[in-house]
């Protein structure tokens, strides 16, 4: 009875919801896991020799013992990192988005110096007035995307060497990642220039 009944009152709200005249904007903006997870799996195999080389010089294991366990670290923290990083960072941008703009009364302009301090929170779904915004939001996103990747790639590297030093493991991982999406960013910065 009681199912029911919170069946009902959710398909009134929804109904409700549907039917209810709202504005509706052209400018949806852009959701950055849709440009930044394809580059992440376009640069894979290029980090996984990248933190392959790294982890080697660490571990002082040889490459034919490393490149099983990193492609795998590597290939988890993609499909399932970069992902989860950015449904964060997007909870993030709602939680400032509701928090401020709904304190603002409404037709206020946002002073330019508020909009680049909010803009690190709202760099998950940009609203692309110009190409940059797109790069700049691409290289605050490597930062969490680095922070995920490190600690499951660190937890997976753990299980596949449990007789090295787990700080050995997690210093490796930790500097393969800040030098991987270091590149990553670089790069992310100089395209728009050279083209």
């Amino acid at each position: 009875m009681q199912r029911k009944f919170t069946q009902n009152i959710l398909a009134v709200i929804l109904g409700v919801a549907l039917i209810a005249p709202s504005n509706v904007f052209a400018n949806a903006g852009v959701p950055m896991l849709a440009l930044a997870w394809p580059a992440q799996w376009l640069a894979l195999i290029p980090i996984i020799l990248l933190e392959c080389e790294i982890c080697r010089r660490a571990l002082q294991l040889s490459f034919r013992q490393l490149i099983k366990p990193v492609s795998s670290a590597n290939l988890i923290s993609t499909l399932i990192g970069i992902p989860l990083a950015w449904i964060a960072m997007l909870g993030l941008e709602f939680a400032v988005g509701i928090a401020g703009f709904s304190l603002l009364p409404k037709e206020t302009e946002i002073p330019i110096y508020i909009q680049y301090l909010i803009f690190p929170f709202m760099s998950a779904w940009v609203a692309a007035d110009n190409v940059w915004q797109v790069y700049f939001a691409f290289v605050i996103l490597t930062v969490p995307f680095c922070i995920v990747s490190i600690l499951i790639e660190e937890r997976v590297l753990r299980r596949a060497f449990p007789n090295q030093p787990a700080s050995t493991i997690h210093d490796f991982t930790r500097r393969a990642n800040i030098m991987s999406y270091g590149l990553l960013s670089f790069i992310a910065l100089l395209f728009p220039l050279l083209s």
